[in-house]
Parts: structure tokens; sequence; C-alpha cells
């Protein structure tokens, strides 16, 4: 693994401005907060200077675990480094470590001073410093975690280069002597960290048991946590504290102790019974799981998150004619929640009711896309990225320092230019949604449903309008379920469903309520929504794409002539097949677009692919499938994984949630022994290529 003696680094030209450019944009910070900035004062025979770099992943639960990290630090760059490419005159005096508590909305920082003494205080959006609480301790600490767990892997909130530490290291511990390894841990690189995973029972977890002890002590007010782009009003079950709760019980599998937890909140939160039934499903123990949501139902029968649950759990046995009673009470319980409204067109898409699908996703209340907290720092007088000396991929790390910016020039623009992949929150998911539709009864036959449901241009110009002053309402259509009318019938009783009040998003425009079309001969169909409209456009954009291609491909083929593009261009269509479900062309592109540069966005679909898509297509094609086939995938998915871990380990990254999820499938499945040695002779010429796995997943069994 890297030690810390070889992270990226930004020189400052005016010492400690990268703290004032902080300082002054603590009050934009609205969300979770930018990663955590650690800051280097040195002192030469030329005076002070000071580096800086981002991180996530350590522990600041205290002023004394963070002067351990950064005592680590301080101890490898002014000890073993080249600074620069030179060796370093100077020394450290200064490390000072800034993290944003995103419950109070204030940054926290810890300065350790150099041989000795540690300061701590957090100061708020005005500038002004304050004292430390123990209280502010555990939500600076939580606030960490939720960003190392949920955004370990999401390009859009990581700054280039940002260190990516493990958030939950692992003690051994002899549990016969009680001996440990704490007292050799300062020799040891920070980064060489204990496995997230424990090896067996006599494995203790520290950071574990203060995860969830803190989890428990904060989760009432975890809504002040914020929530993601698809939740409108942040609640005590959906929120940002929750996620991370529920992304360490996948990683960490101790299943008991969270659901002990979540029993222990149930006496003061009801809400939380959604949460324990989430639990028992990671479990496996479906029976209990039903049984947990019957009883909270029969308690409160409109819990959307439960009915939501339920819907989804239906979903995934089949049930689609249950499913669809459970979505609409959810829509009907919380008509203002995207997700339970996508929820319901996945019900109807799966049961073919194209027309209602069309008209529930004309109801869907959309929100703007809100930007992950970040800040512009003063341009660096230097930058550092130093390569790590292990584990390494030669065409890996040789493709990350390619500039593609010739390669940009010479493949066609539009290609460049496709909408689709800007597309962000609710917008993205109704489009996963149209893609569903339209991979299963192409353009012409949704283009057709369209026509039945919704007013065409034609028509409402024959129609004609009375009143030109409704052409500037901006309200959702509300007439969804069912489509001759707006309401919603559950259970004998009707209530009203819709998003009426919303605030529209920016890409919206003004759209026409379904009460302002007078014309007898389509009074019963609804205006469709501008946004909808565009996607209409999005779609058209990507299936024109994916057509002009395949033909282009099949006239070559016709003509015994080879059919080549660059590898960005292969990436791009692979992308669009992906996006319209047709995986085996993408992951042919895919491939194509391998073989002449690695790509990391492609290795994360092919990971996405063959951990997610390819076990459900084996389920239904499995006589067909052939040992070779299986094979062959089973090769391809490790081959991608371990390119993705050199990527990281390249990128400074030791953590990644899903590298962690896709190789414990791979385990569960074929074995540890069995993986292990499938890497080992798929990259039997690259050294240190397995130690660096095992050191990922170190205690994955």
């Amino acid at each position: 693994m890297a030690t810390l003696d070889a992270i990226h680094r930004f020189l400052e030209t005016t010492v400690g401005e990268s703290l004032t450019a902080r300082t002054n944009a603590l009050a934009t910070f609205k969300e979770l907060g930018p990663p955590d900035l650690v800051h280097l004062t040195k002192v030469d025979h030329r005076g002070e200077s000071g580096t800086y770099h981002y991180v996530i992943g350590v522990d600041v639960s205290s002023a004394a675990s963070v002067a351990v990290h950064l005592n680590q630090l301080t101890y490898s760059l002014g000890e073993e480094q080249l600074w620069f490419g030179k060796p370093q005159t100077w020394k450290i005096t200064q490390g000072l470590l800034c993290s944003f508590n995103a419950f109070t909305k204030c940054d926290v920082r810890i300065i350790v001073k150099i041989p000795g003494g540690v300061e701590s205080y957090f100061v708020d959006p005005r500038g002004e410093r304050h004292s430390m609480t123990d209280q502010v301790w555990l939500e600076t600490y939580m606030s960490a975690m939720i960003r190392s767990l949920l955004f370990a892997d999401d390009d859009t909130f990581l700054t280039h280069g940002c260190l990516k530490l493990r958030p939950l290291p692992l003690k051994k511990k002899n549990v016969v002597n009680g001996d440990s390894d704490e007292g050799n841990s300062s020799k040891k690189d920070a980064t060489s960290l204990p496995s997230l995973i424990p090896d067996s029972d006599n494995d203790v977890y520290l950071g574990g048991d203060f995860f969830l002890d803190t989890f428990e002590r904060l989760f009432g007010i975890g809504p002040l946590s914020g929530a993601c782009s698809e939740i409108q009003v942040p609640t005590l079950v959906s929120n940002y504290l929750v996620d991370a709760f529920m992304a360490f019980m996948r990683i960490t599998r101790l299943y008991d102790r969270g659901l002990e937890i979540v029993r222990r909140l149930q006496t003061e939160y009801p809400e939380v019974v959604s949460l324990i039934a989430r639990i028992q499903l990671l479990m496996d123990e479906e029976v209990e799981a039903v049984k947990t949501m019957v009883k909270g139902l029969e308690e409160n029968g409109r819990d959307a998150d439960l009915l939501s649950l339920q819907a989804e759990f239906l979903l995934s046995k089949n049930r689609e004619d249950m499913a669809l009673g459970c979505a609409t009470r959810a829509v009907n319980s919380a008509p203002s929640e995207s997700k339970l409204w996508t929820e319901l067109v996945q019900v109807y898409i799966r049961q073919k009711d194209w027309e209602n699908a069309l008209l529930t996703l004309n109801s869907c209340p959309m929100f703007t896309y809100h930007e992950h907290d970040q800040h512009r720092m003063p341009a660096p007088a230097k930058s550092h990225y130093p390569l790590p000396l292990d584990g390494i991929l030669k065409d890996v790390y040789e493709a990350s320092q390619v500039d593609q910016t010739e390669e940009h020039a010479q493949i066609d623009p539009k290609l460049l230019k496709l909408p689709a992949p800007n597309l962000r929150a609710t917008f993205a998911k109704v489009y996963e949604h149209l893609t569903a539709i339209v991979h299963e009864i192409g353009w012409d036959q949704l283009l057709e449903v369209r026509s039945r449901v919704f007013v065409m241009d034609e028509e409402y110009k024959r129609g004609g309008r009375s009143d030109k002053s409704n052409n500037q309402s901006g309200s959702a259509s509300t007439a969804a379920i069912p489509p001759a009318s707006a309401t919603a019938s559950v259970a004998g009783s009707t209530t009203a469903v819709g998003s009426a009040g919303l605030t529209a998003p920016e890409t919206s425009h003004a759209n026409v309520s379904s009460t302002s079309v007078s014309a007898p001969q389509f009074r019963h169909k609804r205006l469709c929504e501008r946004w909808l409209d565009n996607l209409f456009m999005v779609l058209y954009e990507d299936l024109k794409v994916y057509t002009v291609w395949r033909a282009e491909m099949l006239y070559s083929q016709s003509e015994n002539r080879p059919f080549e593009k660059h590898a960005l261009e292969w990436e791009i269509l692979g992308l669009v097949a992906f996006r319209l479900r047709h995986y085996n062309e993408a992951v042919d592109a895919f491939m194509h677009s391998l073989s002449a540069r690695f790509s990391a966005r492609v290795c994360w679909k092919l990971l996405q692919y063959y951990s997610d898509v390819y076990p459900e297509q084996e389920k239904q094609l499995a006589p067909q499938v052939s040992k070779t086939v299986a094979r062959v995938a089973e090769e391809r998915e490790i081959d991608v994984l371990v390119r993705l871990v050199s990527f990281n380990h390249r990128c400074y990254s030791v953590f990644s949630v899903k590298l962690i999820e896709a190789y414990r499938k791979l385990v569960d499945r074929d074995g540890l022994v069995k993986i292990q040695n499938r890497i080992r002779a798929i990259f039997y010429d690259d050294k240190g290529v397995l130690e660096l796995v095992n050191e990922v997943f170190q205690g994955i069994h």
C-alpha cells in the first residue's frame, strides 16, 4: 500500500492562504462540507512555507486521535521524503487539520505543534472561534465518517488527489493473553492500517463500536446532516446519517449489533421499524422482516418508508400485483417525495402498464440537484503527485499520465456533448425508467403510448385556448393514478395525490395544468411536463447515436472491413449502450476501449455489469451459458477489479465501498483461495499486485 511519504501536496504562495480561503467559504457550506484539509507549516533558512492536501477517513473523534495522525504524517514527511524531487532541508513545526461539522455547520480545527502541544477549537460561519465540547466532537467524528462511507467513490465530491484512508481501522487483539499491536503502532505507516473487515472473532472493532454508539446518540438530530438530492425533506430515517449507518452495516456485517441499537431507538422513535426490517433483510431473515413490516404497518398504516420497503421486497419476489398497492399507498402517504413516485413507476413497468408508467413519471416531483460543498482555493505555487512504488500495473499508470486533448479533437463533437451523462438526482432517476420502457417496447411504440396519454402540439393548437393566463402555471401535473382522475384509491378510500405547491426546478419551465385543456376530444389526456419533454429529447439523442453506431458496424462487417474507433469513442458508445440497457453491446465497446488504453470509468461500468447485471442474466439464461462464457466473465470481473485497486492506489486511495462489496461477492461465490489463485494467475508478471489486493481486502472471507 502507499505510505504517507508518497502523498500529493500543494505548496502555498503565502503561508496560510488555504486556511483563509476555507474560513471565508464556511458560510457557503450547506450539506456535509468538503473533505478534511491538512496543513503543514515548515521552516528552513529562507523562512516559513506552507503545504496542504485533502483527506477523508481520518479519526477526528478527539484531539489525541488527530494528533496521532499528524505526528505520523510529519514523521514520514520530515524524515524520509524527497520534497518536490529534492532532499528536504526544513523542519515541520506545525500540523493542522480542518474537519467540517455537518450538524452544527462549523469547522473544527486541531493544531499539533512540534515538538509538543495540541490545541483544538471550532470556527463558526462568521469566522469566530469557540471552545470544543463533547457534543461537537461527536458530531465532527460522525460527519467525517459520513463523508468517508458515502463519498469514497464519488468523483464529484472528492478534489483531485484526495487521500482516502480506511475510516474504521481494526486492531487485532489476542483474546487469550490480551496482547495487541497498539504498542507498535507508531512504527507503522498510517495507511498500513489493519483491515476494515474482521479476520476472526478475535478481532475487535474499536472504531466500529464507537461508530455505532455515536450513531445512537446522534440519531435524533440526523436530519441536520442533510439528505441526497432525491429526498426533498430529510427525516429521521431518510438522511445522510442513516445512509452511512446502512453502508456500515453492509461493509462490516455487524448486523446483530446494529439491530440491537436500532431496537433500543425504537422505544423513542417508532419510525425506525423500517430500519429494523432493512437490517433483517440484509441478514437474509426474510420471514422476520415480513413480520416486522406487517406489525409496523398495523401500528402506522401511513409509514411511507415501510410501505416503500414492502413494495421493494414484493418486487424482488415478482409479486407486482401486491407491490402496486404498497407503492400507491406510499405515494399517498408522502406525495412530495420523488423516490416513492419512481418506485411506483417501476411497478407499472414490471406490469407492462406503459400508459400509467408515463403518467406517473409525469407527476414525479422534481428537485434541483444540489452540488457538493466545495470552495475555490488559491492557485498553488507548486503541485506534487508522487507515484507509489508497489502494486504497479503499467497500463494503468501510463494512462493516468496521458493528455487526452488530442484524442478529444479527433472524435465527433456530438459524442462529447451528449446531454444524458449530465443528468443528476431525480432527472437521472426518471431517465433510467424511460430507458427501461424504451428497451421493452421500442422507440416507435413509446411515441405511440406518449401520444395516447399526453396532449400533442397539433391537438393543442387545434383545441385552442380561451384563457392564456393559465399558460403561466408552474405546478406539476397531479393526475397520474388513475389517468382519468387526480386521486388514488387505497383500501376503499380516496386520497388526493399530487405535488402542488412544490418549487419547480431551475431546469423546468412553465407548464400548463391538466384543467386548462378544454377541447372535448382530448380532455382525458394530460399535458406533458416540460422537463419530461426534454428527457424524451435526451433519450432520442442517445438512441440516434446507438442506432448509427450499430448500423455502421453491421455495414463494416458485411463489407469485411475493420470497424475502427478511438478509445474515447468506444468508451462513449459503450456508455450510451449501457444507459439504453443493451449490455452485451456495451461490454463489447468497453473491451475495445480497454484494449486501446485504460479507463477508470470503463472499468467501473464493467465492474457494475459483472457484479450486478450479469448474475441476473446468468440466472435467466442458465442452460444456455456455457462454462467457457462463465469463466471469461469471471476473469474479466477479476481483471477490472484488480485494475481499479491499482488505479485507486495510484490516486492515493486505500478505501472503496464499491470495491469491497464487489470483492466480497466474488469471495462469497467462489471462495477466497480460488479468487487469490485466479489473481495470481492473471497478474503473474506484475509484482506486488496480489500483495496489494490482499492488503486492500484483508480479512474478507
